[in-house]
């Protein structure tokens, strides 16, 4: 993993032209595209009104091309574009609506004005990290992944560092099955701080486990834990990766080592009372869900229950379960509470009480918003409910 190569070109060194170095590579030479012109023109007070009016002027242009796309697609948008005053503005004032034209080319199937929109985009802000990250975006949405592999690359070296085109990287360089340069690339990082590249070095671990290099992940996260000790999702993530390996002791011990140094992270307990539930049983969880109660908010109290009602309904202790359904239903928001009487309702089922059972989802789906009722029905047809 902490290979040597140097970064921001993440590999790209030594390779012919890739067919994406049109869209970026102007923006990689030039400047801002005019960036600050207009703001330094006239005095403080004269600025920032051209500011605001420019603005303005770049919200309706904006509208236009909607209202052009709604009429008649990509070619009305565009119309409508050129048509418009505001498109006399500054490119530099422009590369949202540009980002927007080349969504309409993209909706519209016009694949060679999706380009060309990205780069007048990319020309306008080349430092402003969201236009390479969209322009990526719309490329990997196309399937031209050595695309945005090419624009990443060039985006680091304009942008660098930059934590979040890096995280992009990394992923692009696993799907191309590029192994190498994707470890040339983190290990470029390693002069980063730790905590600007933290969640690149996790997602590199991640890889290095799905390439069956378990123990050098392992490697990786226990020495982040070192190095920050005080970050909850890093001690989530190491534990998560010792059980998908099956070191389920291992992943209980750093939980409980975790939760005492990160007292109020939910997560962290979370995933505490599913390893006690898997190694000791659902007593273990009503044991540990005390001491979680003790620590973490009052809005996650009701989960807590939830997790020890669903340990005992799972070991068939029906009296057990419908005592911490109890506590979760008095403590649930109410938003919430359709998922405490689904959890009682398979409890009930499970025990052969389908009228119970039935009664409860009637509860559930009156509770449940919308988006959710198809999760009651399917409960409710195994209650033979339906």
């Amino acid at each position: 993993m902490a290979g040597g190569g140097r970064s921001g070109g993440g590999g790209g060194k030594g390779r012919g032209p890739r067919s994406g170095a049109g869209i970026g590579s102007s923006a990689a030479q030039g400047g801002g595209g005019g960036g600050g012109t207009n703001a330094a023109s006239g005095g403080g007070g004269h600025a920032e009104e051209d500011t605001a009016r420019h603005r303005r002027e770049v919200q309706q242009l904006s509208e236009a091309v909607a209202a052009g796309e709604r009429e008649g697609g990509y070619q009305q948008a565009l119309s409508a574009f050129q048509a418009h005053p505001a498109s006399q503005l500054p490119l530099a004032s422009l590369w949202r609506v540009h980002l927007e034209l080349a969504e309409c080319a993209k909706r519209g199937g016009v694949l060679s004005q999706v380009k060309r929109h990205l780069a007048l985009a990319l020309q306008a802000q080349p430092r402003t990290m969201q236009v390479w990250l969209e322009s990526c975006r719309t490329l990997d949405e196309l399937g031209e992944v050595e695309e945005c592999r090419s624009l990443l690359e060039r985006g680091l070296e304009v942008c660098s560092p930059n934590d979040q085109l890096s995280l992009k990287l990394v992923r692009v360089l696993e799907r191309l099955q590029d192994h190498t340069a994707l470890r040339s690339h983190v290990g470029a990082l390693r002069r980063e701080p730790l905590e600007r590249v933290c969640k690149v070095l996790l997602d590199a671990a991640h890889f290095e486990v799905r390439a069956g290099n378990g123990k050098e992940a392992l490697q990786l996260f226990h020495s982040l834990l070192q190095r920050l000790p005080h970050q909850g999702p890093i001690y989530c993530e190491t534990c998560r990766v010792e059980a998908l390996l099956g070191n389920w002791r291992m992943a209980l011990l750093l939980a409980e080592h975790g939760v005492q140094t990160c007292l109020k992270y939910g997560p962290l307990w979370f995933a505490l009372l599913r390893y006690a539930e898997k190694i000791y049983g659902a007593k273990a969880v009503l044991d540990y869900g005390s001491f979680a109660l003790r620590n973490i908010c009052h809005e996650l109290h009701w989960k807590v229950h939830f997790e020890v009602a669903a340990a005992f309904s799972r070991e068939h202790n029906l009296r057990s379960s419908r005592r911490a359904i109890e506590l979760a239903a008095l403590s649930c928001p109410r938003h919430l509470r359709w998922k405490v009487w689904l959890l009682a309702a398979r409890s009930e089922l499970w025990d052969g009480s389908a009228v119970a059972s039935r009664k409860l989802l009637d509860q559930a789906k009156a509770d449940a918003p919308s988006r959710v009722q198809v999760s009651v029905c399917v409960e409710r047809a195994r209650a033979g409910g339906v």
